[in-house]
């Protein structure tokens, strides 16, 4: 039996506290013909000694300056042989069976992206929610709202090849980008059902800390693939955040979710007004972690 080779590439810095957590995941997959690169970026907080622990199941490694989370994602891709391709940020951990389950859904010699549900949580904290991949593809547009998990997203040497490296002009969202890019390139999208990774939210997490810098790649990505009128509003929602927010935190306090739509065009109608029903709860959610 051919079992395709799957490469996984984890991008670290200073995560040590969650790193051992994401290495096991991926070496608890039991995965037959897994090829794990490491791919380090100079960690002063103990994550090199947890990567030397283990460096023996590593295909390779590096601890070094480099210029941000997507070039040592991208490097790491360079170094990639496997048929399937993916990385795992280090604070997110794989769900037992994720691999098996991309290689049996996958392939390879075609150009095929396959994504799954996400368990998130918050660290430190009860919180905790889950994903509706199959749901969301049916019914939303990836050019204007990325509803790919990316720990849960799997995808195959040639869909890489044809849709390209990471873009790293873009610190925070790059991951969007390369989905609305694949998807330009007519890449076989795949959504299913099972739970493949948890999504881990921290603090100092790019997605929590983003502020300003990531709405702005936010409305770069709109602009580039959902049209320069449809990033305009998005940043008079950014601008008009705080106010949104409230409102929302109201819509949900009093059980009305299912009116927030209309609510917030009656209260907000020179941003909403032109504006789908449907878009303006994904502009809404994209702003309601920033």
């Amino acid at each position: 039996m051919n079992i395709p080779k799957i490469t996984i590439v984890t991008p670290c810095y200073n995560h040590a506290a969650y790193l051992r957590d994401t290495i096991e995941s991926v070496q608890g997959q039991n995965y037959p013909n897994l090829e794990y690169i490491v791919m380090d970026g100079g960690s002063n907080d103990g994550s090199v000694d947890i990567i030397q622990d283990y460096a023996r199941h590593l295909a390779f490694w590096q601890s070094e300056r480099d210029n941000g989370m997507y070039s040592a994602i991208n490097l790491g891709m360079a170094r990639a042989s496997g048929d399937i391709l993916a990385w795992l940020n280090a604070d997110d951990y794989y769900l037992p069976g994720a691999l098996h389950f991309a290689a049996a859904n996958l392939n390879i010699e075609s150009p095929e992206l396959v994504f799954g549900n996400v368990f998130h949580f918050a660290q430190d904290s009860a919180e905790n929610w889950g994903s509706d991949v199959e749901r969301e593809h049916a019914l939303k547009d990836l050019f204007k709202y990325d509803y790919i998990i990316q720990p849960a997203a799997f995808w195959t040497r040639r869909a890489w090849q044809l849709t390209g490296s990471l873009d790293e002009t873009f610190q925070i969202v790059a991951d969007w980008e390369w989905f609305a890019r694949a998807k330009l390139k007519r890449i076989a999208f795949k959504p299913v059902s099972r739970y493949l990774a948890a999504y881990r939210i921290v603090r100092s997490g790019k997605t929590q800390q983003g502020g300003k810098k990531r709405n702005q790649e936010l409305a770069n990505i709109l602009q580039r693939y959902a049209g320069v009128e449809y990033a305009r509003t998005f940043e008079r929602v950014v601008q008009a955040r705080d106010r949104i927010l409230r409102v929302r935190r109201l819509t949900r306090r009093w059980r009305l979710a299912r009116t927030e739509r209309i609510v917030f065009r009656a209260l907000f109608p020179r941003i909403f007004s032109q504006v789908r029903n449907a878009d303006v709860w994904d502009m809404i959610e994209l702003i309601g972690y920033s």
